[in-house]
């Protein structure tokens, strides 16, 4: 189910997909804790190759139970401002027909240059 992830200030910032057993986890818990990977590249001379170096941060969620009209709600916190911008968002379902609508724009764009391009070679 997706959720809104909000800062302490309750400012909202990112909308995440999260599994079955992390959403239980948070009812039951009240909290949960996502690792995310981070590659870190150091940068040598160029007589030495680069070297990635596979990181982790860290977010922890807290959950508040919001009571709206006979049904419970989670709110999700967050203290982990910038690694909560790193979690991969999705897209809320008012959003998607602006996303569309973008999509189809570049693919008309790229389409249209392509074929003047095709176009100028003959």
């Amino acid at each position: 189910m997706r959720h809104v992830i909000y800062a302490n200030d309750m400012e909202p910032l990112t909308v995440i997909e999260l599994s079955e057993l992390a959403e239980s986890y948070l009812w039951r818990c009240g909290y949960v804790v996502l690792h995310l990977p981070v590659l870190n590249v150091t940068t040598l001379p160029q007589t030495q190759p680069v070297q990635l170096d596979q990181g982790s941060k860290s977010v922890r969620l807290r959950a508040e139970v919001f009571h709206r009209h006979n049904s419970r709600h989670l709110i999700i916190c967050t203290e982990d401002e910038e690694s909560a911008l790193l979690l991969k968002c999705v897209f809320l379902p008012g959003q998607y027909g602006g996303l569309h609508e973008l999509e189809r724009k570049a693919f008309a764009k790229g389409f249209i240059n392509a074929w003047q391009r095709l176009g100028q070679s003959f």
